[in-house]
């Protein structure tokens, strides 16, 4: 296949400062500046503060039993391409299954209902739904696209 080949999507998103918050573009904002400037200090000092902003607020959720709500993402039992992965790295490095991956973690697999959900209504889902992109600063595939109602 030559990637030059196949037809490119422009991204187009909302400015930074119409995003939602969480959004990376804006959450990361500063740490993308600093990076730009060549700045690595501030880069790392910004990127500290991010990361120290959601440990606390993962205890905080701990703390009330309540787990953090992914927008566009379900927790799920499996996943294919994992799957195959952990098959292929316990015969070729001879692991267990328990070794690479804790029963406990969760797989997180794409919600189409929850990103529609999000989404009805909206520009981005009128946008996305043309095959374009939408305005959250994620760029969708042709196949990601929802179907039409």
């Amino acid at each position: 296949m030559d990637v030059d080949k196949l037809k490119k999507t422009k991204l187009t998103v909302k400015p930074v400062e119409e995003q939602d918050p969480m959004e990376s573009r804006r959450a990361w904002r500063n740490v993308i500046e600093a990076i730009e400037q060549g700045d690595a200090n501030a880069a790392g000092r910004e990127k500290a503060i991010i990361e120290n902003q959601q440990r606390e607020q993962r205890k905080r959720e701990a703390a009330d039993g309540v787990e953090f709500q992914r927008r566009y993402f379900s927790r799920s039992s499996g996943d294919k391409v994992a799957d195959s992965l952990i098959l292929g790295l316990e015969r070729e490095m001879n692991v267990k299954r328990s070794e690479i991956i804790d029963s406990a973690s969760a797989f997180w697999a794409w919600d189409a209902s929850k990103f529609k959900a999000a989404a009805r209504g909206s520009q981005m889902y009128k946008s996305a739904r043309r095959g374009s992109s939408i305005d959250s600063g994620i760029g969708l595939f042709q196949e990601d696209v929802p179907a039409r109602a």
